[in-house]
């Protein structure tokens, strides 16, 4: 038997048989491709409840067996030539040709297995994983260096995938078998991304993301499918996502931000159900100051240049199908205003504020901009109100006097005003 500098390994022969070989290991835990390695000792057990080897591949545990029990102190690898062993680096296949580990799809199909299990119940408080990595920066670099605690990389080759099936560079499942209860807070995540001790990120021209996801794709790329920085699935017959996105109530000062050159958001929602809303913006504003010309929902539309066509900072259509049946009322816009107890003894309301604070004259200006088309849309009312009196202001008679004023109240296609006249009494 022989002995590396700080520990050693063993070489499987068959099942019941190994071989040791020398490694050198540097004293406490190494850190090996994210595997946490301890001080290599004496094998416990059979074989194959340590490890199951098919030439190349380690298998830490087993999956089909939840009582064994293994050491993670000892290692079994074979010493085939793709298993290359450097001072206390390990490295498993070498490149994505020849020389790396074939998976043919034969058991195991993964180059590296680990199981883990809790099998006792009220384990210790505490963090378990099935791998642990932990990569530390100790010193100041100032080349080009990028650091990765993890990194996963998934090379296609100019292969053709004819089949229904999913790649990724890094897969997670959060997998639940039964019934499963949760009674106290915390958060259930098939991936959780956590920055923790951000005060130390002083630097003024990076930036610092829970979630970084950047495009170095070719520009000129092929994809008659959907391409997107972030995107949310299900599987058929499973359940709806009820968010897609959920931000938690405080954990952002603004929930969403960013400059794009196309769309800022693009979403269809093709059933709408019954007293639904397809957008919903709720906000509460204990003391408002907002500026002249400003809400709480703001739409700025800056012209820069000639138009070749109508302007428009927002639109609002109701389109309605050869099938549709309206029996009640219709509106492209629903607003109003609610009391609860307010004090307006000073408040002046409206409906509507609009302004116009243009430089030149133009053509024409008017507040409104009213098309109809076909006879059917003939106007019966401008205003169809509950009462006269509350939402006019109106006054049964007739004038006692002759009309002291009048206002421009409509023009057809741009052409002369109709007027309506004012009297003092």
């Amino acid at each position: 038997m022989a002995y590396g500098p700080y520990g050693k390994i063993h070489r499987l022969v068959n099942d019941d048989e190994m071989q040791d070989m020398e490694m050198g290991l540097m004293p406490g835990s190494a850190y090996m491709m994210g595997l946490r390695l301890s001080p290599l000792s004496t094998r416990s057990g059979t074989a194959a409840e340590i490890a199951l080897l098919d030439n190349e591949r380690i298998v830490f545990g087993s999956s089909t067996d939840a009582t064994i029990t293994w050491d993670a102190s000892n290692l079994i690898v074979d010493s085939s030539a793709a298993v290359i062993l450097d001072d206390t680096k390990l490295q498993i296949g070498t490149g994505t040709g020849a020389s790396a580990v074939a998976l043919d799809g034969t058991d195991p199909d993964q180059v590296l297995q680990v199981y883990g299990v809790i099998a006792a119940a009220d384990v210790a408080a505490g963090a378990y994983a099935g791998v642990y990595c932990n990569m530390a920066v100790n010193a100041d670099q100032d080349e080009d260096t990028s650091t990765f605690a993890l990194w996963g990389e998934l090379t296609f080759t100019g292969a053709d995938m004819t089949g229904s099936a999913n790649h990724a560079a890094v897969w997670a499942n959060l997998e639940f078998s039964g019934t499963c209860v949760s009674t106290d807070s915390g958060d259930w995540t098939a991936a959780s991304m956590n920055v923790i001790n951000a005060d130390q990120h002083t630097t003024n021209n990076t930036t610092l993301f829970g979630v970084g996801v950047q495009s170095n794709m070719h520009a000129s790329i092929t994809n008659n499918g959907t391409v997107a920085g972030v995107g949310v699935f299900r599987a058929g017959g499973k359940l709806v996502w009820p968010y897609g996105l959920y931000l938690e109530t405080g954990a952002c000062a603004t929930g969403i931000t960013g400059s794009v050159t196309t769309k800022s958001v693009n979403l269809a929602v093709t059933a709408l159900p019954a007293n639904a809303r397809g957008s919903s913006f709720t906000y509460s504003c204990a003391t408002p100051a907002m500026s002249d010309g400003y809400g709480a929902f703001e739409i700025d539309l800056t012209i820069t240049g000639t138009a070749t066509g109508h302007a428009s900072a927002q639109s609002s259509w109701v389109n309605l199908g050869d099938s549709a049946t309206i029996p009640s009322y219709l509106f492209v816009r629903n607003d109003g205003v609610w009391d609860g107890g307010a004090t307006l003894t000073n408040a002046y309301i409206a409906w509507g504020k609009y302004q116009c604070l243009l430089s030149t004259n133009p053509a024409h200006c008017s507040l409104w901009e009213l098309n109809f088309s076909g006879s059917n849309s003939e106007l019966d009312s401008i205003f169809n109100v509950n009462s006269a009196a509350l939402a006019l202001g109106y006054e049964a008679g007739s004038p006692s006097e002759s009309a002291t004023g009048k206002i421009p109240f409509f023009s057809e296609a741009g052409g002369s005003p109709k007027y309506i006249y004012t009297y003092d009494t």
